[in-house]
């Protein structure tokens, strides 16, 4: 395959961040790119292929800081229809893998997502599922003091998990609904049990002039107990295949973000300044990503602009 090597590059690469002293948030940054992390409708819509890698840290001096890892990789592989170059409809499938890692626990989700993307003519609705399963590890043990206590020893539970979504894109919008965690499950030897997430999320491409363009995200998030809302802009010179992005989240942890292309490959850094009511200081999370993307010619018909066409 033409572009076997690239693909199992950007693989090695992720799985080696397996191995960094870091620490993560589970509210990822980069939302701000690209929503197929919980929506399995977006995989594979404006790419034919794609290899996706994200890694989460907080810079932070304790021993347990938490670290997070994800991987995804799609590929378009039907039309339905009479013609490749106008078909009714396409399919994508794929692999995603997440694993965060925060003192004593582990959690692994591994998900097979996929979907089926309608030509609306000048637009596409994409349609999909994603089945795995979700792993809980605590590797503590606690032995007993000299008073005859209970030991609390090591334990595990994995489950079923399901997500289902909806993405309505062209070239230069797309709107989405998610839903993650479809069914509730309780882990075993804990009082946790997992709670479906809603995901509502848009985007949009403006051209400011001929040379700059700019576009907006926002994605907000409920488990009908919570909520979160973030929001990304970002700017890009068309002469420079770099993009600058400023956000927030729930309005007081702000978010800057830089992204470059080289060709198929991209490069991505994101920080946010997590603040809360409690406390007046800020914690800095840092996020890498790198990608390898092949563009799906039928949807960007354009070049919108170099920093732009991977989203």
């Amino acid at each position: 395959m033409k572009y076997l090597s690239s693909i199992l590059l950007v693989s090695f690469l992720s799985f080696l961040t397996l191995e960094s002293n870091a620490q993560s948030d589970l509210l990822v940054q980069s939302e701000g790119l690209r929503s197929f992390w919980f929506n399995p409708a977006t995989i594979a819509t404006k790419n034919k292929i794609s290899v996706n890698s994200n890694l989460g840290f907080q810079a932070i001096p304790y021993t347990f800081a938490a670290r997070s890892l994800q991987i995804n990789a799609a590929y378009k592989c039907l039309d339905f229809g009479n013609s490749s170059n106008d078909p009714i409809a396409k399919g994508a499938a794929g692999l995603m893998f997440n694993q965060v890692v925060a003192g004593f626990s582990t959690i692994q989700t591994f998900l097979i997502p996929f979907n089926v993307q309608f030509n609306l003519n000048r637009s596409w609705l994409s349609i999909g599922a994603a089945a795995g399963y979700r792993g809980i590890y605590n590797d503590y043990w606690f032995p007993p003091t000299p008073t005859p206590d209970p030991s609390i020893p090591p334990n595990r539970s994995e489950n079923f998990t399901m997500d289902l979504g909806i993405n309505w894109f062209s070239a230069r919008h797309s709107l989405g609904f998610a839903v993650k965690n479809l069914v509730q499950s309780r882990v075993a030897y804990q009082w946790y049990e997992t709670q479906p997430t809603y995901y509502l999320n848009g985007s949009c491409i403006l051209k400011a002039s001929q040379n700059i363009s700019g576009k907006g995200l926002a994605t907000f998030r409920t488990d009908l107990a919570f909520s979160s809302l973030f929001l990304m802009a970002y700017v890009n010179y068309a002469k420079l295949p770099v993009s600058l992005g400023f956000g927030a989240r729930d309005f007081n942890s702000p978010v800057f973000g830089v992204y470059g292309r080289l060709k198929h490959f991209s490069l991505g850094y994101f920080m946010e300044i997590q603040r809360s009511k409690l406390s007046n200081e800020g914690m800095f999370t840092h996020e890498l990503r790198i990608a390898f993307e092949i563009f799906d010619r039928d949807i960007l018909t354009e070049r919108i602009s170099p920093g732009f066409t991977n989203f």
